[in-house]
């Protein structure tokens, strides 16, 4: 969720997820809505709070606090604490991503066909790629679990540099069409797989499919 951040609430620990308008300098102009968690089975698992319940008017109290403040203060939990939305994910569904990277990591026939139809963040699918790259398998062992991955549809988002590099430490080059795929339009990562392809000279094939991925010209 795109300018979200995840907040505690100090006295009893229960995690809201702040969606809105906080600035670099104070609470901003755009209405902020707090979400919380709902119990579990709900069919929605967040829910906004209304703006008169007593969290979001400790929350816009603290902001008021926080604008009033020279230089300006961010607006943020009055202990400033405060976590990654990554973080907040993995906290409430740590069960669910430690079943996904188990499935992948087994390559297991039942549980896999069963995922592939369940919302999954992201960031599972880059944590299961760097998980894949680091077991110690046979080339074709790790092939065959980087191939069901390349399949989920979030893949563009999956793909960062940690994955990426991950991936160069081992993948074939003619076995990179699916992240060449997802990194499409992108400059900035392939020009740094590209260079560190080149620098320590670990595949003249990936590099030039990188290079022609960037508009270039294969340099042998």
């Amino acid at each position: 969720m795109r300018g979200a951040t995840a907040l505690i609430d100090t006295r009893d620990g229960r995690l809201l997820l702040q969606v809105g308008g906080i600035s670099l300098d104070g609470c901003g102009e755009t209405p902020t809505s707090l979400l919380v968690w709902n119990d579990a089975g709900a069919a929605a698992p967040l829910r906004a709070l209304p703006r008169g319940e007593e969290r979001v008017q400790a929350y816009y109290a603290h902001c008021a606090a926080a604008r009033s403040q020279e230089p300006p203060a961010e607006c943020q939990p009055a202990d400033g604490w405060s976590m990654s939305l990554r973080d907040f994910v993995d906290r409430h569904w740590g069960a669910e991503r430690q079943r996904y990277l188990d499935a992948v990591l087994a390559l297991d026939p039942a549980a896999l066909p069963e995922l592939r139809n369940q919302p999954t963040p992201p960031h599972w699918t880059r944590d299961a790629i760097i998980a894949v790259s680091n077991l110690s398998l046979p080339l074709a062992g790790k092939r065959a679990r980087t191939t069901w991955l390349f399949r989920t549809p979030h893949l563009v988002q999956a793909i960062d540099y940690d994955g990426a590099r991950a991936l160069r430490a081992w993948l074939p080059a003619e076995d990179w069409t699916p992240v060449l795929r997802a990194l499409d339009g992108r400059t900035e990562l392939p020009q740094m797989l590209y260079d560190e392809t080149r620098q320590d000279g670990s595949s003249a094939a990936l590099s030039c499919r990188l290079a022609r991925a960037l508009r270039r010209r294969c340099r042998g």
